[in-house]
């Protein structure tokens, strides 16, 4: 399977760099408008009914380890990430600017393969994967801290999440209200829900949708704050490659999704998986694997204009 297979690959944190020579992040641009009298909402910073531009990779990251599994802070300007087995930061002034160096992320201890970090809204409770070592089972772990200034606490299994099967890919929704997720408990990778109260989980369940969970290597769904938009990777009948990105959408929570459809212009012929959308369905932050026997993921983003 795999997801597990990228698990090992991060362990082993070998491997020769960027699949590309794009050195800048992308450009996201603000819009407002006012009147004479009145304040007017903000203009939408793109149309997102057009398709994403061209990925650029976020070359200040990207380095000989498995870049992949990104998160951000809601105002974008700051990047959690997985480098092979451990989390770094990175900061930048704008969203026009490109992310300054990386450094560890203080805290979220033990060591071990922690990967695909998810961040709440409010910053104080950060979400992965986690396997003591190659060969155990992936779970679900949750660090927390006081503020946004202080480092994470060690971070702790999420029992109500976990089996004793491979659940991993946390995502959890921006107002921590839920928490997606990828599980082999049924015995094939397919994805689940399970909503919060309070400090609790409750049971999870599939989701639900028009042919969402067919197809192999189901993995790391990433989700708008308003649950109307999953992309996920998959290899799919109609894909371009090894493991592409789709889209689904629906127009209420309540409802099962709608056929997922690829996004093309961010699907190639290697691995592509997504990791984080931005609020308003502009922006989208994913991996992409190089070629070769031992395939290097890359952190990329791309805008829709």
């Amino acid at each position: 399977m795999r997801p597990l297979a990228t698990a090992f690959i991060l362990a082993s944190g070998a491997g020769c760099g960027s699949v590309s020579d794009t050195t800048r992040d992308a450009s996201v641009g603000d819009g407002a408008g006012a009147d004479a009298t009145t304040d007017a909402a903000p203009a939408p910073r793109c149309d997102t009914l057009k398709p994403f531009g061209t990925p650029l990779a976020l070359a200040a990251l990207n380095t000989s380890l498995q870049e992949l599994g990104a998160t951000l802070s809601t105002d974008e300007l700051t990047i959690i990430y997985s480098a092979s087995t451990e989390l770094r930061l990175a900061t930048r002034s704008s969203r026009t600017n490109a992310f300054g160096s990386p450094a560890p992320l203080a805290g979220v201890d033990p060591a071990g393969i922690r990967h695909r970090p998810s961040l709440t809204a409010d910053g104080l409770s950060l979400y992965l994967a986690y396997q003591p070592d190659g060969s155990a089972d992936a779970n679900i772990h949750m660090a927390t801290r006081a503020s946004t200034a202080s480092a994470f606490g060690s971070h702790a299994s999420v029992a109500a999440l976990n089996t004793t099967n491979h659940d991993r890919a946390p995502f959890v929704v921006a107002n921590h209200s839920a928490l997606y997720f990828v599980s082999d408990r049924s015995g094939t990778a397919q994805f689940y829900r399970s909503a919060r109260t309070s400090t609790t989980f409750g049971p999870a369940s599939l989701v639900t949708g028009t042919n969402l969970q067919t197809g192999t290597q189901l993995d790391s769904p990433t989700l708008t704050p308003d649950e109307l938009s999953l992309y996920f990777s998959a290899e799919r009948p109609g894909g371009a490659g090894a493991s592409d990105i789709w889209v689904a959408r629906r127009t209420s929570a309540v409802t099962g999704f709608g056929e997922p459809v690829l996004v093309a212009e961010l699907s190639s012929q290697f691995i592509d998986v997504p990791a984080w959308i931005s609020a308003d369905d502009c922006v989208l932050y994913f991996s992409r694997t190089s070629g070769g026997t031992t395939p290097i993921h890359d952190l990329y983003v791309a805008s829709k204009p």
